[in-house]
C-alpha cells in the first residue's frame, strides 16, 4: 500500500508540473501552429478539414509538432539534476517509483500537448471551412480506408480529429520519452528536443528500407490514423497503443537502468 501512496505522490507533482506550466501551454501552441505553417505549403483553402489535416500530416513542416509536443517535460531530468532535485525525490521514495512516474508523465504530456494542439487547429480552421465533403477523394478516403471510420462516417468529426491527434501523440510519446533518455547522457536541453524530429526522420527513412511492404511493423503506419492497420478501428488503436506501451517500456528499462549508472557514479 505504501508503494502506490509513493507512486501517486510522485505522479501528482510531476504532472502538476508538466501539464500546469507555461511549457504545455507553449507545446500544444506550438502543434498547432506548425499545423498551420504547414498547411500553407500548397495546400488549397478552399477546401475542407478533413482534406486538409490528411495532407499536411505527410509534410515535413508537420514533423516540427514532435518537438513541441516533447517540450512540456522531455527536460524533466536536466532540470532535476541541475537543481538536485532528483536526488531528494529518490531519498524520500525509490528510484523505481521516481524513473516509473517520469515515464508515465512525459507521455502522457506529449500526448495530451498533441491532442490538444490538433483540436485547437482544426476548431479553428473550422471557421472558415466544412469538416467534410462527401465529394471530395480524400475524404471519400478518410471513410472508407482510414481509422476511425466509424466516427467520422457516423458525423463525429471534432471527436475524429481528437482521436486522430491522439493516435499520432502516441509516437509523439515515445520520442518524447527518447529525447528524455538522450538528456541522460547529453544535459543540452536544445540538442534534447531535436531528438524527436531526428527520430522520426530516421524511423520514416528506415522503416521501409527494414520492413518493405509490412506496414503493421511500420511505426509511420501505426501511429497515423489515416491507415487502418488492421481494417478495424478499435483493433488498429488497439495496435498503436500497445505498441506505444512496447516502445516505452523499453525505453523506460533503459531510463532506470542509465539511471542507476548516473547515481552510482555520482
Amino acid at each position: 500500500m505504501g508503494r502506490e501512496v509513493a507512486l501517486w505522490n510522485y505522479l501528482r507533482a510531476d504532472l502538476y508540473r508538466a501539464v500546469v506550466s507555461w511549457r504545455f501551454l507553449t507545446g500544444a501552441l506550438g502543434v498547432t501552429l506548425t499545423m498551420y505553417l504547414a498547411s500553407m505549403e500548397g495546400i488549397a483553402g478552399d477546401t475542407n478539414v478533413t482534406y486538409v489535416v490528411w495532407l499536411i500530416v505527410y509534410g515535413m513542416p508537420f514533423m516540427l509538432s514532435l518537438v513541441f509536443s516533447a517540450f512540456p517535460f522531455s527536460g524533466c531530468f536536466c532540470e532535476d539534476f541541475e537543481n538536485k532535485y532528483a536526488y531528494l525525490q529518490i531519498e524520500r521514495g525509490n528510484l523505481n517509483l521516481y524513473t516509473v512516474s517520469k515515464i508515465i508523465t512525459i507521455m502522457l504530456a506529449a500526448v495530451l500537448a498533441m491532442t490538444a494542439g490538433v483540436i485547437l487547429y482544426v476548431s479553428i480552421l473550422h471557421i472558415w471551412l466544412p469538416w467534410f465533403d462527401a465529394g471530395d477523394a480524400v475524404c471519400q478516403s478518410a471513410a472508407a480506408l482510414g481509422g476511425f471510420r466509424g466516427v467520422i462516417g457516423s458525423g463525429h468529426y471534432l471527436l475524429y480529429f481528437a482521436l486522430f491527434g491522439l493516435q499520432y501523440g502516441i509516437l509523439a510519446g515515445v520520442l518524447a520519452l527518447l529525447a528524455a533518455y538522450v538528456s541522460l547522457f547529453i544535459s543540452n536541453r536544445l540538442l534534447t528536443l531535436a531528438v524527436p524530429f531526428m527520430g522520426f526522420y530516421f524511423i520514416s527513412y528506415y522503416s521501409g528500407a527494414l520492413f518493405g511492404a509490412n506496414e503493421k511493423l511500420n511505426l509511420t503506419y501505426i501511429f497515423n490514423a489515416s491507415y487502418n492497420l488492421w481494417n478495424n478501428d478499435i483493433a488498429s488503436f488497439a495496435y498503436a497503443i500497445f505498441t506505444g506501451v512496447l516502445l516505452g517500456g523499453i525505453l523506460g528499462v533503459l531510463m532506470l537502468y542509465r539511471l542507476k549508472r548516473k547515481i552510482g557514479n555520482e
